[in-house]
């Protein structure tokens, strides 16, 4: 054999052993039946671009929550003016039981803007008697006893328990006229069948809005009928 020819097998040779490593290469980067790995498209993203934003942040709401840049409602409120009360319609009551109370003094007053029926007790004490105001007319509550049809229909009864007035004779008092106030007309007695119950009755023109003050120092139960 000349050298020509143990050149061109030493070639032969050399090829037949490199050929099985670079099959082995080959068959190593890449598996049978499965697909390269591709990107995943952000939606409305065309395969293959990169975002060039980083995902928005929401800010954390708890849920009933109202977001601090939201403004928050205030409901409105108008306020309704007081309407007259209706006869029967008020009722105030206060004072303790318990005790005796003896009455020294009757007074009524006319003032700019209301009228006033004060009554006096002797006791020193810091409370005074118990007692009931309500606003009522003759359709609901017929008066038992005799009135003067001037006086009108409506009127507060004022009764107060455990009052007596031994010694201030209300007999000689009431009733008492009321000349030229635009709400009272009269303060009489209020005819009541309880020994431990003394009544007064405010007669009034229309019906009107009362009310009614505890003071001591001394003792007194001021009713107090503000002008229209």
């Amino acid at each position: 054999m000349d050298r020509l020819s143990q050149v061109f097998l030493r070639i032969l040779l050399v090829s037949l052993l490199i050929a099985p490593l670079l099959l082995a290469a080959c068959g190593a980067s890449e598996t049978p039946g499965l697909p390269s790995p591709q990107p995943t498209a952000t939606p409305g993203q065309s395969p293959g671009e990169t975002p060039d934003e980083s995902p928005v942040e929401t800010p954390d709401v708890t849920p009933g929550s109202t977001p601090s840049d939201a403004p928050a409602e205030t409901p409105t409120t108008t306020a309704e003016p007081s309407p007259t009360p209706e006869p029967s319609g008020q009722r105030v009551e206060g004072g303790t039981l318990g005790a005796i109370w003896n009455l020294t003094a009757l007074r009524t007053g006319k003032h700019p803007d209301r009228f006033r029926l004060v009554l006096e007790m002797e006791e020193a004490r810091t409370t005074v008697p118990y007692y009931t105001a309500t606003l009522t007319d003759e359709a609901t509550e017929p008066f038992p006893g005799e009135r003067d049809p001037a006086w009108g229909s409506v009127r507060i009864d004022l009764v107060v328990s455990d009052l007596y007035a031994y010694d201030y004779p209300l007999g000689d008092r009431l009733p008492i006229e009321v000349e030229d106030d635009p709400v009272a007309t009269a303060v009489t007695m209020l005819p009541l069948f309880d020994d431990a119950l003394l009544g007064f009755s405010i007669w009034l023109a229309s019906p009107a809005a009362f009310e009614v003050h505890e003071l001591t120092d001394p003792v007194r139960l001021v009713v107090d009928v503000p002008h229209p």
